[in-house]
């Protein structure tokens, strides 16, 4: 599968349309979306200023969506079925490195984490942040591993975070 002009630096896998795909985010500012029966690209998304450097792949309001985050500082939502641009989080104040999505009391979140030192929890249905976790140094990755449990990669230094005693109140 090609495609992209710069490096891949992020890919994810989903399900759209009823097909396996793979979402893949580049060095071009491009998130591109890949049918993997066929080995077709579906579509190219565009809208990020600066290298995609996270994506990961979930369900919200019935859609199937892409996550992504860039050195632009900005997090994207996208619909996978239209290849539009769902939503654009601008909150982080440097590069966005890693993301992840998930379900917090049935409703659709993203986490995202930056060179800022935070990792942010996210309810998608209303677009808003609902937790902010700060730390001593860059993230550079999260894992989500179900039901809510996260690791966050930071400097040298791993954390396993377990979910709250009571969930959001809004969710």
């Amino acid at each position: 599968m090609t495609g992209h002009t710069r490096p891949v630096h992020a890919v994810a896998f989903g399900q759209a349309a009823g097909h396996p795909v793979a979402i893949t985010g580049s060095g071009d500012r491009t998130v591109r979306v890949w049918d993997l029966d066929t080995g077709e690209q579906r579509s190219v998304m565009t809208g990020h200023t600066r290298p995609v450097h996270a994506v990961a792949f979930g369900q919200a309001a019935g859609h199937p969506v892409a996550i992504t985050g860039s050195q632009d500082r900005t997090v994207r939502m996208w619909d996978l079925d239209t290849g539009s641009e769902r939503s654009v989080i601008t909150s982080h104040t440097s590069p966005v490195t890693a993301v992840a999505f998930g379900q917090v009391v049935g409703h659709p979140v993203a986490i995202t984490g930056s060179q800022d030192r935070t990792v942010r929890v996210w309810d998608l249905d209303t677009e808003t942040e609902v937790d902010r976790l700060n730390l001593p140094a860059s993230v550079t990755a999260l894992a989500l591993a179900p039901p809510t449990q996260l690791l966050v990669a930071y400097g040298q230094e791993l954390m396993l975070l377990e979910p709250p005693q009571k969930p959001w109140s809004h969710l």
